[in-house]
């Protein structure tokens, strides 16, 4: 029997334990990936980089391409404005530029070996090859994918003919998304799983020295007995 401690919320004062090992998450629009994100940072202590909004901020301002800390600011701080319809269509066309894609991950390959993090975007394991890390892969079959991101688009208050081009958008992005062709650490269907499941397979199976283990916190027993 192992206990895992999932409710520590992470700060400055608190560093993870894993000895600067990043994990990345890939995985098709639709699949859950920025919700496990967000759920594994409160269990490792590690950072969020999305790095869907490096491109988000270039479309905002092309002149900062050059200006790798004005993009991260840009990034860490999403507003309503880099997460509108329009920028998000256009930066789904923009993704998919090679040299747009090799700048993104030549700043975050520079910031996860400064300190480790949490990677979310297509191909992480592979930009990121050669460092210290455990490889996340989220698969979702492309009709609940399309599902998830129509609702999340109601969410965010887009309507109309901006749900049509998000939707749209997401569903061309999906089509082009294969498994990585190497071996990634943890694979999970999220099909018919929820986001707390998701992230509770996932936890399962992480390597123990990437979570929390500080007493002070609730935990849960994942052995099943």
């Amino acid at each position: 029997m192992w206990m895992i401690y999932l409710f520590g919320v992470p700060n400055q004062n608190r560093t993870a334990v894993n000895g600067g090992r990043s994990i990345t998450i890939d995985g098709p629009s639709g699949a859950g990936k920025s919700a496990l994100a967000v759920e594994l940072s409160q269990v490792t202590g590690l950072p969020v980089l999305e790095t869907g909004y490096f491109i988000r901020a270039l479309v905002l301002s092309p002149d900062l391409y050059w200006d790798k800390e004005k993009v991260l600011k840009m990034a860490a701080a999403p507003t309503a404005e880099l997460l509108s319809a329009s920028v998000t269509v256009h930066a789904a066309r923009l993704a998919a530029h090679p040299i747009v894609r090799s700048f993104v991950w030549h700043a975050v390959r520079q910031l996860v070996m400064a300190r480790p993090h949490i990677v979310v975007g297509r191909d992480g394991a592979k930009n990121l090859a050669g460092m210290s890390l455990c490889s996340v892969a989220l698969t979702v079959s492309p009709e609940i994918g399309r599902q998830r991101k129509y609702h999340a688009g109601e969410v965010m208050g887009y309507s109309g003919q901006d749900l049509a081009l998000v939707h749209n958008s997401y569903a061309a992005s999906s089509a082009t998304w294969q498994l990585p062709s190497r071996p990634m650490d943890i694979t999970v269907d999220t099909d018919r799983l929820s986001p707390p499941e998701v992230l509770m397979q996932v936890v399962a199976k992480l390597p123990p020295d990437y979570l929390y283990s500080d007493p002070g916190h609730e935990t849960i027993d994942l052995s099943g007995k």
